[in-house]
C-alpha cells in the first residue's frame, strides 16, 4: 500500500516589506500554477528512507525530505518517500516549499490512514489536500498553521503554502505581529480566468540566490521600511478582489512588480537578476507577452497570454527567434485548487 501526492508550483510577484519592525513584513503576491510540480509516493517501510530523483541535486532533495522526516519523528510508523518527478530547485518556482509541504502532508495522511480502523479511501480517487477532513473519518483538517508546524516552511513568505493548500491568486498579508518570532498568517485568495495562460521562460544562467545568501540579502534590505509598501498593497488588493480585463490585470501587475523591483535592485544589480534576465524580459515583451516579470530571484521568468492560442503563437515566434535560441519556454495554466492525493491500498 502507498499514498501518492501531487503538487503544482507558484510564481512570486514580489515581497512588499522586509523590515521586521513593520506589521506587513513578508507580505507578498503570487500565483499558483497547475504545473510543473512534485509527484511523491509514500510507502510503508521498516525504516525511514528517501529515493531521490537522479539529478545533480539528488543529495539536496534527499536532505530536504530527511529534514521533514526528522521534524515528524514522533510518528512511529516508518515510511519510504519516493520522488517520482520533481520541480527544479532554486529556479524561482518555490520547489523547497512544495517539497516540504508535500512530504509533511503526505506523512500526515499516510499515518492517519494506515493507523485507522476506518475504511480506507477509495483507490484511484484523487482528493484535495485542503479537504482531507471530509475524505475519510480518520483524517483531521490540515490548515496553514498545521502545515507550518509539520513542514517547517512559511517562516517568511507563505505564498507557497497557501498555493499548496488552495491554489489561486494569493495575497499573503504578512506578519501582523512585528518582532514576534512565530509569524501570524492572514491572506486573501482570488483567481484569474481559466482561459488565461502563463508562459514560463528558463534562461541558461546558473545564478541562484537561496539559503544563507538569501537570508543575508533580505536582512540587509530590511533595515528600513519600504516606502512603496502601501501602494503595492493597494495594487495587490485590486488584483485580488476586482473582476478586470486581461489588459487591466497585466498593467496593474506590472506596476506592482516595478515597485517590488525597486526594493531588490541594489542587491541583484537592477530590476532583474542579471543581464540575461533583462534580455529575456525584453524579448518576451517584443513577442507579445504581457505582465512579464521574474519569479522570486529567478532564473524563471514569466508572462501572460489571454488564451491558449495566443500562448502557442508566442511559443512559435519565441522558438524561431535567434535571440531566444538558448532558452526554453513552456505554457502552463493557473491553478484553482491545491495539491492532490490518493491512496493505493492492498
Amino acid at each position: 500500500m502507498f499514498l501518492e501526492i501531487k503538487t503544482g508550483c507558484r510564481l512570486h510577484f514580489g515581497l512588499m516589506e522586509l523590515s521586521v519592525r513593520e506589521s506587513s513584513c513578508f507580505a507578498g503576491l503570487g500565483l499558483a500554477l497547475n504545473e510543473p510540480g512534485f509527484h511523491l509516493r509514500i510507502h510503508a517501510a521498516k525504516e525511514n528512507s528517501v529515493v531521490g530523483p537522479a539529478t545533480q541535486l539528488q543529495a539536496e532533495y534527499t536532505s530536504r525530505v530527511e529534514s521533514v522526516l526528522q521534524r515528524n519523528a514522533h510518528w512511529a510508523r516508518p515510511a519510504s518517500i519516493e520522488i517520482v518527478s520533481a520541480l527544479p530547485l532554486h529556479a524561482g518556482l518555490g520547489a523547497g516549499t512544495q517539497l516540504g509541504a508535500a512530504v509533511a502532508a503526505g506523512l500526515h495522511l499516510f499515518q492517519a490512514i494506515a493507523d485507522s480502523s476506518a475504511p480506507n479511501p477509495p483507490s484511484d480517487q484523487w482528493h484535495q489536500v485542503v479537504g482531507i477532513d471530509s475524505a475519510s473519518e480518520c483524517l483531521s483538517p490540515l490548515n496553514i498553521h498545521k502545515l507550518v508546524e509539520l513542514s517547517g516552511r512559511g517562516l517568511r513568505s507563505a505564498i507557497g503554502l497557501y498555493g499548496f493548500l488552495h491554489g489561486g491568486l494569493i495575497l499573503d498579508e504578512g506578519n501582523s505581529e512585528p518582532g514576534n518570532k512565530s509569524r501570524s498568517f492572514s491572506s486573501q485568495l482570488g483567481a484569474i480566468p481559466d482561459k488565461w495562460r502563463i508562459v514560463l521562460i528558463r534562461t541558461n544562467v546558473s545564478r541562484r540566490v537561496f539559503g544563507d545568501e538569501e537570508c543575508q540579502r533580505l536582512k540587509a534590505l530590511g533595515v528600513l521600511p519600504n516606502p512603496h509598501q502601501s501602494e503595492m498593497m493597494r495594487l495587490a488588493r485590486l488584483l485580488i478582489t476586482e473582476n478586470q480585463s486581461f489588459e487591466d490585470f497585466t498593467h496593474r501587475l506590472e506596476s506592482y512588480m516595478d515597485l517590488g523591483a525597486l526594493l531588490f535592485s541594489g542587491v541583484q544589480g537592477g530590476k532583474y537578476n542579471g543581464e540575461v534576465a533583462i534580455r529575456a524580459v525584453q524579448c518576451a515583451r517584443e513577442l507579445g507577452l504581457q505582465g512579464v516579470g521574474q519569479s522570486s530571484w529567478g532564473p524563471t521568468l514569466f508572462g501572460f497570454a489571454p488564451s491558449e492560442n495566443a500562448a502557442e503563437h508566442f511559443l512559435s515566434d519565441f522558438r524561431r527567434d535567434p535571440k531566444c535560441r538558448s532558452w526554453t519556454a513552456t505554457t502552463v495554466s493557473p491553478s484553482k485548487k491545491g495539491a492532490q492525493w490518493r491512496w493505493q491500498g492492498s
